[in-house]
C-alpha cells in the first residue's frame, strides 16, 4: 500500500515531466545517457539526481547521441 502511494504522489509530482517525455517520445525521441552528469537548466522539466554538487542530470531526450551532448 505505501508503495502504491509513493507511486501516485510520485507520478502527480511530475506530470510536467512525464508530458514532456510522452509528447518527446511520440515525436521520435530516445534516452542518451550523457557523457557528465550536469545541472539542470530551469524551466526545463527533469528528473534529477542530488548529489553533493547539487541536483543533476544525467540522461536526456533527444533524436540522436550527437544532440544529447
Amino acid at each position: 500500500m505505501a508503495l502504491l502511494l509513493l507511486m501516485i504522489l510520485f507520478s502527480i509530482g511530475n506530470q510536467d515531466f512525464h508530458q514532456a517525455v510522452k509528447e518527446q517520445k511520440a515525436a521520435g525521441y530516445k534516452w542518451h545517457e550523457l557523457k557528465d552528469c550536469r545541472i539542470v537548466t530551469p524551466g526545463l522539466p527533469a528528473l534529477t539526481i542530488d548529489s553533493v554538487k547539487g541536483k543533476r542530470v544525467c540522461y536526456k531526450l533527444a533524436l540522436t547521441a550527437e544532440e544529447a551532448k
